[in-house]
């Protein structure tokens, strides 16, 4: 909303993805929201120096020594550019969950007012694909910490409800920027976190689907609104709520079409505390393997970009390639659960980065670690963790890693269990 290039990146990528489009006022707003560094971190002058500007704080940033502020006019975004101990003043970018919901019909299932599934639990086609049931004997995910960074989680969706362990809501209030957030209101509101959550660790309780890692503790971080699009700041601060509270996994189902200072520095923050980041590569591919098409922040190196595969092992036709994808999961009328204690199937990136976030969660909670250093009692670095999903991936498309598919079609069975199935 507030940086022209930003705007235009971010539609493009709605239109890609069909998702639905920015609220009519979005547009028309004449605040501003920006990121302000500081040369010596936050304080009670710095706040101060923005205040004195005619702008208004509404969030620390602590990892980066910034306030986001909402600016009323350029005149003040320049005042707060020259104002003593300013090192950068940048527009807070918009991003947008990187794909639709799509179950059927949309959207009646949108809101659990669909067809009702059959009475028996069902494993969808993209859980059994990866082998994740295999996996189960050895690990469920138990107790491992997954944050969900999206559009929220249905807190009383019966397929989600045992696993549910918390959340935290940074989406101002109906005021707009310059109301707080309510940090309890994580409940979701569009159906896309929901939906994501339960790929990950959906319950195996006889009902519904069921997730990859159905013991994993879930935690819905809410930073995208009910259209499915927000901050790059609130992002950055779902990021730091996951080191401060222990997450040990972060899904990022969302994109933006540049590379965002303060999410690349939030990201590689969770890198360095040992949460493992994964992230849909974005839906704008276009079928040219000689074009980069991967959204931030799958583009980053501490991230996992995973790309979107179908029922037949193709790469999905929306599915972003370039060299960043590292691994690809199945995306295409996966089905999962959706808002109101629904069920239905949706497509895109989104879909697929779910997937390696359950399986990274059963190699975390995993008895033995095979691809981990003996050195170190069996605990995975993330580096080594990644390496482990790289070697454990089966092949697709070009021998070797390409970019379609990176190393190859996510494996569960082997990469908790060391052992390649049939």
């Amino acid at each position: 909303m507030r940086s022209l290039n930003s705007w235009v990146l971010v539609v493009a990528a709605l239109v890609a993805t069909d998702l639905p489009g920015l609220p009519a006022q979005a547009a028309g707003e004449s605040e501003q929201q920006f990121i302000v560094t500081f040369d010596s971190g936050v304080d009670e002058r710095s706040r101060a120096a923005v205040e004195s500007a005619g702008a208004t704080p509404l969030e620390e940033l602590k990892f980066a020594g910034s306030l986001v502020v909402a600016v009323p006019d350029s005149a003040v975004a320049e005042r707060l550019r020259r104002a003593d101990g300013v090192s950068a003043v940048e527009a807070d970018a918009r991003v947008a969950a990187a794909a639709p919901i799509r179950c059927s019909p949309w959207p009646s299932c949108g809101d659990g007012t669909g067809p009702a599934l059959p009475p028996s639990q069902i494993l969808p086609w993209g859980i059994d694909r990866v082998d994740a049931a295999e996996s189960w004997s050895t690990s469920r995910g138990t107790g491992v910490k997954v944050a969900v960074i999206d559009t929220g989680i249905d807190r009383s969706h019966p397929d989600l409800e045992e696993n549910l362990a918390g959340g935290v809501n940074y989406v101002a209030g109906p005021g707009g920027p310059g109301e707080a957030p309510d940090p309890a209101a994580w409940n979701d509101d569009n159906g896309h976190g929901t939906h994501l959550a339960g790929t990950i660790a959906a319950s195996d309780n006889t009902i519904g689907v069921v997730g990859v890692a159905p013991e994993a503790d879930l935690y819905g971080v809410k930073v995208l609104n009910g259209a499915g699009y927000g901050y790059a700041s609130d992002v950055a601060l779902g990021i730091e709520w996951s080191i401060n509270n222990g997450m040990q996994v972060i899904n990022l189902s969302l994109g933006e079409g540049s590379d965002v200072p303060v999410l690349r520095d939030a990201i590689e923050a969770a890198d360095r505390a040992g949460i493992v980041v994964v992230a849909a590569a974005g839906n704008l591919g276009d079928g040219d393997p000689s074009t980069d098409d991967v959204l931030w922040p799958a583009q980053y190196d501490s991230v996992l970009a995973v790309a979107a595969t179908d029922a037949g092992d193709s790469a999905a036709g929306f599915s972003s390639d370039g060299g960043k994808v590292e691994i690809a999961a199945p995306g295409v009328d996966v089905l999962s659960s959706t808002r109101g204690g629904g069920y239905g199937t949706m497509n895109g990136t989104s879909t697929a980065a779910p997937h390696v976030s359950g399986v990274v969660a059963g190699m975390l909670a995993a008895p033995v670690n095979p691809g981990a250093d003996s050195n170190k009692d069996g605990r995975w670095s993330t580096g080594e963790l990644r390496a482990w999903l790289q070697v454990t991936a089966d092949d697709l498309g070009a021998p070797g890693r390409d970019v379609s598919h990176g190393y190859g079609l996510l494996d569960a069975e082997e990469a908790i269990t060391g052992v390649q199935g049939p």
